[in-house]
């Protein structure tokens, strides 16, 4: 009986098999749930396919490039699976001032919690139409899915796209900073050094949390870089002024964020799902409105929002190109301390 339930909560089962277990376990732990978190999450470790990581290393200059790489996915999502734990390998074998990672939860095809108005605008602005969908540093290299048995492969395609992208010279020079005092986070982002001549460049400054626990219906129980707030006018990052740079000064409130998040879901849960249904959206493992402060980290990027059709896009489809033209990545510390 347990080992069913366990297997059910760590595959998406809905809340009331969560609580079964719980139940249940309860009956063998004197009455308390204590451990049952640990044990699920050493099963579910213990079941992921293995991926050759080893550590990468590279002499870092001024120069070097950082390499943004963006996704959109969906804790409801099969199809996800395979690119969501071959991101979670590439942050194992680079360090985060190699490979910054964004990713961008949807409500794509089933509810997620981690999905919010801003993700879903930010989907649209890059004319994602389908998860999973991934970016490196603007050019898109999706969408197309597959399950947790061919993670092994998309890991050594990124790794090998990540590694020629890293060779190339930035655009420009990306420099951030970001503390926390309170429940504010304080950031400084600094755009110089611009060769682009594009009229269309942004700052982008995106709040992350770096790790998530949430069992969804694709079975990913650890979800890594989610996308907590992106600032900026409307969330659309800052414009910048050709080729003269720029310094932004913001500020993230995580009060504020969370108030703000948690309104969007209640509303999103409110409403019929799909319009050929009356049946409200709920979530397999519960919300996740709280954000972890100990577990934040900021992305700045400076992207060219001109979309530009062409082969180096994506082949024969014409989606469009938004090059990014140099990304920064710090951890948040409480303030006095200095970010890495």
């Amino acid at each position: 009986m347990v080992e069913y339930l366990v297997v059910s909560v760590l595959t998406g089962a809905q809340p009331d098999v969560h609580k079964e277990l719980e139940d249940v376990y309860k009956k063998t732990h004197n009455g308390s749930p204590d451990g049952l978190g640990a044990m699920l999450n050493e099963r579910y470790r213990k079941g992921l396919p293995h991926i050759e990581a080893k550590p990468f290393e590279r002499t870092r200059t001024k120069d070097s490039r950082v390499v943004l790489a963006e996704l959109f996915t969906g804790a409801a999502c099969p199809p996800c699976v395979g690119v969501d734990l071959a991101c979670d390998a590439v942050l194992e074998r680079c360090k985060p001032q190699d490979v910054a990672l964004l990713v961008y939860h949807q409500h794509i095809p089933g509810p997620d919690p981690m999905a919010l108005p801003q993700t879903d605008k930010r989907r649209k602005s890059c004319d994602v139409n389908g998860v999973p969908t991934y970016y490196l540093d603007g050019a898109t290299k999706g969408p197309g899915g597959a399950g947790a048995d061919q993670a092994a492969r998309y890991f050594t395609t990124l790794t090998l796209a990540i590694e020629r992208a890293m060779g190339e010279k930035p655009a420009a020079q990306v420099d951030l900073k970001a503390t926390m005092t309170g429940s504010t986070i304080k950031v400084q982002a600094a755009a110089s050094r611009i060769t682009s001549k594009s009229p269309k460049l942004k700052l982008q400054v995106v709040l992350v949390e770096e790790q998530i626990r949430h069992s969804g219906p694709n079975g990913v129980r650890f979800h890594s870089m989610v996308v907590r707030r992106i600032a900026g006018p409307d969330g659309e990052g800052f414009a910048v002024p050709l080729a003269k740079g720029a310094k932004v000064g913001h500020a993230f409130d995580l009060a504020k964020i969370v108030a703000e998040n948690r309104t969007s879901i209640d509303e999103f849960l409110s409403k019929p799902f799909s319009k050929s249904s009356d049946v409200k959206p709920s979530f397999t493992d519960g919300r996740r409105d709280d954000i972890d402060p100990k577990r934040l980290a900021v992305v700045a990027f400076l992207q060219d929002e001109d979309p530009v059709q062409g082969a180096a896009a994506r082949p024969g489809f014409g989606v469009p190109l938004r090059r990014v033209l140099q990304t920064a990545y710090v951890k948040v510390q409480p303030a006095g301390k200095t970010t890495n």
